[in-house]
C-alpha cells in the first residue's frame, strides 16, 4: 500500500515538472520585444486603469493633508506614476 501512494505521488511529481515544458516548448508565445517604449505603454496602461480607484483617489487626498499641499499643487495622475513606481520596487515588481 505504501509502495503504491509513493509510485503515486511519484507520477504526480514528474508530471507537474515534466508537463509545464514540454507544453511550453509546444506552443511558443509572441510577447512584444522588450524595449522601453512597451514598458511606458505598459506603466501608462496601468495607472490609467487606477485612476478610478477610490482607494488611489483617498490616498492621493491623504498625500495633499499630511503634507499641507493645495489640491492642484499636484497632479494627480503624477501621484499615481510615482505612487505606482514606488510601489513596485518596493514589492518587487507589479
Amino acid at each position: 500500500m505504501l509502495m503504491k501512494k509513493v509510485a503515486v505521488a511519484c507520477v504526480f511529481l514528474l508530471a507537474t515538472i515534466v508537463c509545464p515544458i514540454s507544453c511550453a516548448q509546444a506552443t511558443p508565445q509572441q510577447s512584444p520585444a522588450p524595449t522601453l517604449a512597451n514598458l511606458i505603454s505598459a506603466i501608462r496602461a496601468k495607472s490609467k486603469s487606477l485612476e478610478s480607484s477610490p482607494g488611489t483617489r483617498h490616498a492621493y487626498d491623504s498625500f495633499l493633508a499630511a503634507h499641507h499641499l493645495a489640491p492642484n499643487s499636484v497632479s494627480y495622475s503624477d501621484f499615481i506614476l510615482v505612487r505606482l513606481f514606488f510601489e513596485a520596487t518596493r514589492d518587487a515588481g507589479f
